[in-house]
């Protein structure tokens, strides 16, 4: 399938948990999938198929922007691509839809969080001012 053919929608906690571990849990000690905020009401899970099965799948909830809690932003939580479809630029699908999602929500902000328990460093990134889609659109504050 190509990347022009690759439909984004709301798919429910169940749809993604298959996909999570496979790829998000592989080789690690864990059995659980699931997130704390996985079942929130401001939580969206977005998926995309090939065919029936679930390949991509990313996670946004709407969170106080940590820099002026009295504005909201979106953060992503979370995302998996199955093995066999990674390096096909479906993981930037997923992003340009959930920074869609935030720009048509009101939202200027958008934040991304990374764990790398490389030497017990926790490392964070945060995406704000500047968001840039895999198509150079940019969301802005």
């Amino acid at each position: 399938m190509s990347q022009d053919q690759w439909t984004v929608s709301v798919v429910s906690t169940a749809d993604i948990l298959d996909l999570r571990m496979s790829v998000l849990r592989d080789g690690t000690p864990s059995k659980d999938p699931r997130y704390p905020q996985d079942d929130d009401p401001d939580a969206v899970h977005l998926g995309i198929f090939d065919a029936d099965t679930l390949i991509a799948t990313s996670t946004w909830l709407d969170r106080p922007w940590p820099h002026e809690e009295s504005h909201f932003a979106v953060q992503l939580r979370g995302m998996a691509v199955a093995k066999t479809h990674q390096s096909r630029g479906i993981g930037g699908i997923l992003l340009g839809a959930g920074i869609d999602r935030a720009r048509d929500c009101g939202h200027a902000h958008v934040i991304g969080h990374s764990i790398s328990m490389s030497n017990t460093a926790l490392q964070s990134s945060e995406i704000s001012s500047s968001m840039t889609r895999p198509d150079s659109d940019t969301i802005s504050s």
